[in-house]
């Protein structure tokens, strides 16, 4: 085994025996639209293990702090919902994804809770200040939805930035 291999078997397995609270690898990678991407979704990643490193501290620092915040006591391991974390190029096209969303690098990640509103949800990341470069409340939805992620890969925005979707395109939110 080559050292890259040695890297990547580390990193697969430190994500998946060791995962953040509530969250795994194939919780993040997955697309019940369109499963018959998932594997090749997932070998992607599995291929590039930077995107399961971005994984990681999406969960690491934002959705397991953020499960933390809302279940102090950890009852209830279910209490957020992923919809969509990283996805490669055919499956981001698949879901009518940007052509340079930070899902394409792992480090964005859909979510929701059947417990709480996307607003309060807001409020805990906020309160908490937890380090996010974007977030966006997505209320279009069947099931309303927010958008975080890490990274800001596009030097023309912001480094910090809340965006509600309205009417189909992301406008500037004045959340509080």
């Amino acid at each position: 085994m080559n050292e890259l291999e040695l890297f990547k078997d580390f990193i697969l397995k430190d994500f998946l025996l060791n995962p953040v609270t509530n969250f795994t690898f194939f919780d993040l990678t997955d697309s019940d639209s369109y499963s018959g991407l998932v594997l090749e979704n997932r070998i992607h990643a599995i291929k590039n293990p930077w995107l399961i490193i971005n994984l990681s501290v999406v969960c690491r620092e934002i959705l397991d702090p953020l499960s933390e915040r809302i279940d102090p006591f950890g009852d209830n391991p279910d209490i957020i919902f992923i919809n969509s974390g990283g996805r490669f190029h055919k499956l981001n096209y698949a879901v009518g994804g940007k052509e340079h969303s930070e899902h394409l690098l792992f480090s964005a990640v859909d979510f929701y809770s059947n417990e709480f509103s996307i607003d309060v949800l807001g409020q805990e990341i906020l309160m908490g200040e937890l380090p996010f470069h974007q977030l966006i409340f997505n209320y279009e939805e069947k099931k309303p939805f927010l958008h975080i992620s890490k990274y800001n890969l596009n030097p023309q925005v912001e480094n910090y930035e809340i965006l509600k979707k309205e009417n189909g395109k992301y406008v500037s939110y004045n959340f509080k």
